[in-house]
């Protein structure tokens, strides 16, 4: 994003939102929780300016938009905790390899939340009492996170990892399940990173079963009912491979049969017995044994660093929350709209604004075999039979200009003061919506019943404008702050360079000191704030640059009078 939004995007808040619009998920803020339903991402209140926050939301952010972009939330786990937590643990891998081949960002980002994550303490070294699942959780985890995504910070813990594995489970285990993990790399489902998941704890029950023995023949007697659990299950048990509830009882069994002096010694001090009970204990781990997956990690930490009363309050779009294009009820859209008033208005501020507003030139030069003009460095190409030497320029206007409009519906313009904001709102739209390369949107607020967390869409920028819309009533208070935070995430995430915010107010917002505030840091940003006061002025603190109107008909003065001289030193220029 450009160095001149730092101001205004430093705002956790506003990037996590901007983060979300790229992905194309939603992300919800506030509450005290951290989490996702597959649709929408859930993020507690947050600081406004923590760079140690900014990364972890800006991994989660990238961990759980993977999640909600790739995977299969329709998919069938297994009600086994050890083979659960390997399907979540393989598809953490899955996603977040494939979220980094279609933004090559994010893989900079997770390794960065890795880093922290490390630094922090929170993957630190296996402890010497650590349990026979967390070393193998962790043998598991973080051997892929280091060989399969190149997270770099984790390559100690990858290796201390490994040697508890070696010295703690059966000789020769490590090879065979580094070979099925390695197939991750080549899954493109959530339900081929099950299937995995099912051959890793197949080959555990396996490699946990006691050694076959011989009998007088020499013939090796087949263990417990002849066949594999997770291949072959017992019918009554109503289990699939995916299941697995037997794991327990056959990873438990001949744990008691012979001792260890039946069985090879070790040069440390173990048995191949031992190795497979612990084996088998690790079979049995339970949902808090296993190393916690990343997802987890930093909700957690995120929840510790929630700050309710330092978190931005940023309305959302009442289409946002109720489907696009619809009309949530509780908002009066019946109002009549004077069109010949509007129009009127329109075709004065159109034909004003579309010169003032067109501030970029750019020069084209071409070649041509016929013209007025000689370019001189071309006449070399006569001797290699290219005539092309007659140069013209074209110039051609861009505008590249995203404008959103907040409309003040609040209480306090009841009256004449609603007809001709609404009036005004409408004419700026059509206006702007018609000078090309011009991206207006319109929003009302406060929301539906005056609900101060929600703005009113009254148009979005690409979409056909619906006059009807603009026919909203005034009620409610005046939650300028949380509507301006909005409009500048709308902008933000806009992809014209220059943003125009225009206020169309009468000058008297719920909270004057934080208004001001957020509108202080846009223009630090780079975006331009103009104000129109109906029926009063703005005061300069809010908006240094307004006008006052009385009726529609002098706003396209009014606007191009602002304009002009925010524009006078840009055209000269």
């Amino acid at each position: 994003m450009p160095e001149n939004m730092k101001t205004f995007i430093g705002s956790l808040p506003i990037v996590a939102k901007a983060i979300g619009r790229r992905y194309g998920v939603h992300v919800k803020i506030g509450g005290a929780r951290a989490f996702t339903d597959g649709n929408v991402i859930h993020l507690p209140a947050l600081p406004e300016d923590d760079p140690q926050a900014e990364v972890l939301v800006n991994g989660y952010l990238d961990h759980e938009a993977a999640h909600c972009r790739f995977t299969d939330f329709t998919a069938r786990h297994s009600s086994n905790v050890m083979q659960r937590w390997l399907e979540n643990a393989l598809e953490d891998i899955r996603i977040e390899s494939l979220i980094g081949r279609y933004y090559p960002g994010c893989g900079r980002h997770l390794a960065r939340l890795v880093e922290k994550l490390v630094r922090d303490g929170d993957d630190a070294p296996l402890k010497d009492d650590a349990s026979e699942a967390a070393v193998l959780s962790a043998y598991v985890l973080r051997r892929l996170r280091y060989e399969v995504l190149g997270q770099d910070a984790l390559e100690e813990l990858a290796v201390q990892a490994s040697e508890r594995f070696e010295a703690m489970f059966p000789k020769g285990l490590g090879i065979k399940l580094t070979a099925i993990m390695a197939e991750i790399r080549g899954a493109t489902s959530t339900r081929e990173a099950i299937a995995i998941a099912a051959r890793i704890r197949e080959l555990l029950n396996d490699e946990a079963e006691e050694a076959p023995e011989s009998n007088p023949d020499g013939q090796a007697t087949e263990g417990r009912d002849g066949g594999d659990s997770l291949s072959q299950p017992d019918a009554s048990s109503g289990s699939d491979s995916h299941d697995g509830d037997d794991a327990e009882s056959g990873s438990a069994h001949g744990a008691d049969d012979g001792d260890a002096d039946a069985e090879g010694s070790n040069s440390d001090g173990t048995t191949d017995k031992s190795r497979r009970q612990a084996l088998q204990a690790a079979l049995k781990g339970g949902d808090g044994d296993f190393e916690q997956d990343i997802g987890g990690k930093v909700a957690s930490k995120l929840e510790d660093a929630a700050d309710p009363h330092g978190c931005p309050r940023m309305a959302e779009a009442d289409d946002e929350a109720t489907g696009a294009g619809s009309d949530p009820a509780g908002m009066d859209t019946g109002e009549v709209i004077d069109e010949t008033a509007v129009r009127q208005a329109t075709a004065r501020l159109r034909s004003r604004l579309a010169g003032v507003i067109q501030t970029e030139t750019l020069v084209q030069t071409s070649r041509s075999r016929a013209g007025k003009r000689i370019d001189r460095r071309m006449l070399p190409r006569l001797g290699l039979a290219d005539p092309r030497v007659f140069r013209s320029e074209t110039e051609e206007t861009r505008v590249d200009t995203a404008v959103t409009v907040l409309l003040d519906r609040s209480g306090s313009m009841r009256g004449a003061e609603i007809v001709v904001a609404r009036e005004a709102a409408l004419a700026v739209e059509y206006a702007f919506e018609e000078i090309e390369g011009v991206s207006p949107s319109v929003f009302a607020f406060p929301g539906s019943g005056g609900d101060n967390r929600r703005v009113r869409t009254l148009h979005r920028r690409g979409r056909r404008v619906q006059p009807r819309r603009f026919g909203i009533s005034a009620g409610g208070g005046t939650p300028l702050t949380e509507a301006a935070w909005f409009a500048g995430w709308d902008l933000l995430t806009a992809s014209e360079p220059r943003k125009i915010l225009i206020v169309i107010t009468d000058g008297h917002p719920d909270d004057f000191d934080s208004a001001a505030d957020v509108l202080a840091r846009m223009r630090a940003s780079g975006i331009e704030t103009l104000g129109i006061g109906i029926h009063t002025g703005i005061q300069p603190k809010l908006i240094p640059e307004s006008r006052q109107i009385d009726d529609a008909g002098e706003l396209a003065g009014a606007l191009f009078d602002l304009l002009e001289r925010k524009l006078a030193t840009e055209v000269a220029a």
